[in-house]
């Protein structure tokens, strides 16, 4: 059962998964982390790709974005994590659960719709200028650019806890396998 209880239609079983349980605070301290966590986990499904370099390279691509964003978006960086990735035949899912403050939330709920309702390219610029218009720390584009590069699918289970500022974050990234080579073979 997923993380954020979604069928995934469709799908004959998982091939294989890996679930990391992390503190956020690990990462940063050394960002390295995240690199290596996502190499060490691409490389685990590396044999469900013939041992090819590109999906590998894209897969660790991607994981190394989601685990970033675990780490600067937590809450409480000291408080567990968990990272899970699953192949299953066509699909790759990852999924992450995480604490959120309530900013952190409502700016992630907004992130969501707008991957709803926009057109990606257009969305992808529209962020790229607000982020430097506004001289932003963070420029919001790590799951706009996993849509717009990989046409993932992306959904989100944010809820509160029962401290009122913090909130429990479930995100799932699904990717057709097809679309870890290149030009989308």
């Amino acid at each position: 059962m997923s993380l954020l209880e979604n069928e995934l239609p469709g799908d004959n079983g998982v091939y294989s998964k890996v679930t990391l349980n992390f503190f956020p605070i690990d990462a940063v301290i050394d960002w390295k982390r995240c690199g290596i966590i996502a190499n060490f986990i691409s490389d685990y499904f590396r044999l469900h790709f013939d041992n090819e370099d590109a999906p590998h390279f894209s897969l660790s691509t991607i994981i190394n974005e989601v685990i970033e964003n675990v780490n600067r978006y937590s809450y409480e960086k000291n408080r567990e994590a968990r990272l899970t990735v699953s192949h299953l035949g066509d699909y790759i899912v990852i999924e992450t659960v995480h604490t959120a403050s309530k900013e952190q939330a409502k700016r992630l709920n907004q992130t969501m719709k707008k991957l709803g309702i926009s057109n990606i390219e257009t969305l992808f610029f529209s962020q790229v200028e607000s982020a430097i218009d506004n001289e932003l720390t963070e420029s919001g584009l790590g799951l706009i650019s996993l849509k717009k590069d990989y046409d993932a699918v992306v959904s989100a289970n944010i809820s509160p806890t029962t401290d009122e500022e913090v909130y429990s974050v479930g995100i799932q990234i699904k990717i057709d396998t097809r679309k870890l080579l290149p030009m989308h073979a």
